[in-house]
């Protein structure tokens, strides 16, 4: 394994401890960004903003379920997990939530971890 592809896949496991240790609650530095977002039962999509834009994101669930972004050609970053999926283009300062229909009945959530270089926040997203 080359030198390069060894500091790739320990920065992808830093990122991933980091993501790890604080499951399952935010209590970090929001940026602007809400601490918490309530989403209607029936997936209407929502933008949250905040003061600065996502350098990388992912989410997670309560029992450690991680999914990472997506980048494609255009510069968006897309990140999918279970019910929710968010996208942001690299360089704003908004997230785009679009959530499926929650027809369970039961409240449901899920955790966006934003990095910012030297920052990191921690959004919960709850939909009924």
């Amino acid at each position: 394994m080359n030198l390069k592809k060894l500091k790739s896949a320990a920065t992808a496991l830093f990122a991933m401890a980091l993501s790890l240790m604080v499951l399952p609650s935010c209590q970090q530095d929001q940026y602007g960004y809400p601490d918490i977002v309530k989403l209607s039962s029936d997936g209407v999509p929502v933008t949250i903003y905040g003061d600065t834009s996502f350098q990388t994101m992912n989410i997670h669930d309560s029992k450690g379920t991680l999914a990472s972004p997506i980048v494609n050609d255009s510069n968006y970053m897309v990140v999918s997990l279970h019910w929710l999926s968010i996208k942001t283009l690299r360089g704003s300062h908004s997230l785009e939530l679009d959530a499926q229909p929650n027809t369970s009945g039961a409240p449901r959530s899920l955790f966006i971890d934003g990095n910012f270089g030297n920052g990191y926040t921690c959004i919960e997203v709850i939909q009924n």
